[in-house]
């Protein structure tokens, strides 16, 4: 009986797609992340119009396309729990897309009352290695992205925060140190069932 429930509601999603123009993109949020950045960058390569929506976390954005609330999610090739998604238990997710996009620049911003020797910096999982790097006697605060990273330093969780520049003039941070831009891969990810198909855009 679950078995005809999902089928016909993947059925239904196909006949929504073919009669709806565009498509919707998910990605890692707040706004301020690469990922957005990198999505706003990168819109031609999706059918048009595109309609853009952020997520805390990839997990919840990748659900979104699972569900057919959204048809395609845009990942970073760096994000640790990649294979999770490609590989997850229903497995109804399936790589259509993949491409090189330089990230925002990419800097350790703290808050006005802070010191250049932070005792606390929130970062996300993927440049965890840099920052122990560059502060090994730093208690790491855990972030879902660069973003909620500046955040946590905004509300006086840490110190200091690995993030965008963009995301730090939004909370007011200031930086302290740059990482430049990186070049980095991405990863867009559709329903096994989805008709849509990623345009290269070039």
């Amino acid at each position: 009986m679950m078995l005809i429930v999902r089928r016909a509601a993947e059925a239904l999603f196909r006949l929504r797609r073919e009669d709806t123009v565009g498509s919707i993109v998910v990605t890692l949020g707040p706004s301020g992340t690469c990922s957005e950045f990198v999505l706003l960058q990168n819109l031609s390569r999706f059918p048009q119009p595109v309609t853009v929506k952020l997520f805390p976390s990839y997990e919840p954005a990748s659900e979104a396309v699972e569900n057919g609330e959204a048809d395609f999610v845009l990942v970073a090739a760096a994000f640790p729990g990649l294979n999770g998604l490609v590989f997850g238990p229903r497995h109804r997710l399936r790589i259509v897309d993949c491409f090189l996009s330089d990230t925002p620049e990419l800097v350790i911003a703290t808050g006005l009352s802070c010191s250049d020797n932070p005792r606390t910096v929130a970062c996300a999982a993927a440049p965890l290695p840099v920052v122990r790097a560059r502060y090994p006697n730093a208690e790491i605060v855990t972030a879902l992205s660069n973003s909620d990273a500046a955040q946590l330093v905004r509300k006086g969780i840490a110190d200091a925060a690995f993030t965008t520049r963009i995301a730090a003039q939004a909370e007011r941070l200031t930086p302290i140190s740059s990482f430049g831009f990186i070049s980095m891969g991405w990863i867009v990810m559709g329903q096994h069932t989805s008709e849509a198909v990623v345009s290269a855009g070039r």
